[in-house]
């Protein structure tokens, strides 16, 4: 996390992990991650000062549910930070003989894809009242519910399914490191980056793209604000990545409205560099207009950095800036025309929609200028306001503070998983289902009286065949060298052959599962290593 860019629900995702391991009080974690992300992830938590006094158990690679089902982990609480809830339920379900209560963080909740992809999906796998989508803001849970309330009339009226959410919709908010976010000596930055100590600073930091907030509104207010206070040095730093397209865009409104030496862009920026950008700012601004805005990190971040706030009356925003208090809530206004945005986000991408809508969302310039010429001209209400910043942020947003809640809520729902039945998945509507609906595919399937017997000397060895396709599993080892070896012996010293069945049934304890066996059968038949006595045939086509 040393080194990056802003990188929305990514970041927030660090941040919350990074508070659970470290301010957790009665959670112990066991990280579940892609094989190839296990060293990485430790070195990542090696380089962490708070490591030897965190509460990671464990690091396991995902592949440790694949076969043996959770049995290995029999975990207490399954945490997803990331967003996939149907996934949780339906692991749970597939793979675990008891229950545990399941907590996934909603970030970004407005992709219509996701509506279907996940949502839908979730209403269709069963799941219990102590799963709780983590929603960051009453925002963001009013979306949720309003997201499943319409899928489960959309299925009563279409199909006659009511199918209601029977989880419950908690809400946490995101936290930030408040002692990382301690503003650093104005004056030493501001040298460091050559600005004046009396100039006033506003500071634009977030994703810079109409997708996440348009800033053209802001540049014409701001262009009014230089113009009313000329004996004044004002400047706007705005800092993030986004299409470089909008930020030539950008960079021509400003050249058009005489702002050249008003307003810096920065790219790409270190997370060291936006802590200077804070320190070195006055006040922190966001007119944001983005429906996946459900939370908004950044002013937060300013929050904790003791920056002033000017951002739109706007989702959470609204619940994280306390107007008149660490800042100022703009007016915004807009209605439901999205009908003819039916199929728009499947043909060209999330963002189209995004953009569109977020044209539609109106801020009150009038008032978003009187907060900025407010903050210029009143020196004590900025101090006032970045003191009540940094205290409301040490107080709501802080690790410890964001950790105690997910302790609290994490045992409550264990507590409801102990009382409830719990009916594992008898038929799981997101399991492999390949061997039924293409089982018509081959020319036949192999019957547990056929018989093998060992090839002539195959070309290449059994590790050689492996090699040759586990190089292209990035997932779970699937293939055992161990196991292709016993039965390439086994069937060696049946020198006349054997049938499956007595494969199946002479394997040592513990014994693989039988379709593990066959899976592994015709792997050796495929390679040549082992062959049918019987002749495979053909069938008939026409």
């Amino acid at each position: 996390t040393n080194v990056g860019h802003v990188r929305g629900s990514e970041i927030a995702v660090d941040y919350l992990l990074k508070a659970l391991i470290k301010e957790a009080k009665h959670t112990e974690y066991a990280f579940i991650v892609p094989p190839e992300k296990v060293q990485e992830l430790r070195l990542r938590l090696s380089e962490e000062a708070f490591l030897t006094e965190s509460r990671v158990e464990s690091i396991w690679p995902s592949s440790i549910v694949s076969r043996s089902g959770l049995a290995k982990l029999e975990p207490d609480l399954w945490l997803n930070v990331q967003g996939k809830h149907h996934f949780a339920f339906a692991l749970r379900n597939s793979l675990s003989q008891r229950n545990y209560p399941t907590m996934t963080v909603q970030h970004a909740v407005s992709s219509l894809s996701d509506q279907f992809d996940v949502y839908l999906r979730s209403l269709l796998t069963p799941h219990y009242a102590c799963d709780s989508l983590v929603c960051t803001s009453n925002a963001c849970k009013d979306a949720v519910r309003s997201i499943y309330d319409q899928l489960s009339e959309a299925m009563n009226a279409n199909h006659g399914v009511p199918l209601p959410f029977r989880g419950r919709l908690d809400v946490i908010p995101l936290p930030v490191d408040t002692e990382s976010f301690r503003a650093l000596p104005k004056g030493l930055v501001r040298q460091r980056y050559g600005i004046p100590l009396h100039s006033i600073v506003f500071l634009y930091l977030g994703y810079i793209s109409p997708a996440k907030a348009d800033l053209v509104p802001l540049l014409r207010t701001f262009a009014k604000l230089v113009s009313q206070h000329k004996m004044q040095s004002i400047k706007l730093i705005i800092a993030g990545t986004g299409p470089v397209s909008y930020g030539e865009s950008l960079h021509k409104l400003v050249e058009q409205l005489g702002l050249a030496k008003h307003i810096t862009t920065m790219r790409a920026i270190s997370d060291s560099v936006k802590l200077e950008l804070l320190s070195l700012s006055d006040v922190f601004v966001s007119p944001c207009d983005s429906l996946q805005e459900s939370f908004g990190l950044t002013p937060v971040e300013a929050m904790a950095a003791g920056l002033p706030q000017i951002v739109s009356d706007w989702s959470g925003y609204r619940e994280t800036v306390q107007h008149g208090s660490t800042g100022f809530l703009i007016p915004t206004v807009w209605t439901g025309c999205d009908s003819e945005l039916a199929f728009t986000n499947e043909m060209f991408g999330w963002s189209y929609d995004h953009i569109v809508q977020g044209q539609a969302v109106a801020l009150d310039h009038s008032t978003l200028f009187a907060a900025m010429n407010e903050l210029v001209v009143n020196v004590q209400l900025r101090l006032a306001m970045s003191q009540a910043s940094r205290s409301r942020a040490e107080q709501l947003y802080s690790c410890p503070a964001i950790a105690s809640k997910y302790d609290e809520l994490g045992l409550e729902l264990h507590g409801i998983a102990q009382s409830l039945t719990y009916m594992p998945s008898v038929d799981s509507l997101d399991g492999a289902k390949y061997s039924k609906h293409f089982a018509h595919f081959p020319s036949r399937h192999l019957q547990l009286d056929d018989e093998v017997s060992i090839s002539e000397q195959p070309d290449v060895s059994i590790e050689q065949s492996l090699a040759y396709v586990c190089q292209e599993l990035y997932g779970a080892p699937y293939l055992s060298s161990s196991l292709l070896n016993m039965l390439v012996e086994k069937i060696g010293d049946a020198a006349a052959g054997c049938t499956i069945y007595s494969l199946l049934s002479d394997l040592p304890t513990p014994r693989e599962t039988d379709e593990r066996v066959i899976l592994h059968l015709l792997f050796l038949i495929k390679h040549q290593h082992i062959r049918l006595l019987r002749r495979l045939g053909h069938t008939q086509s026409g």
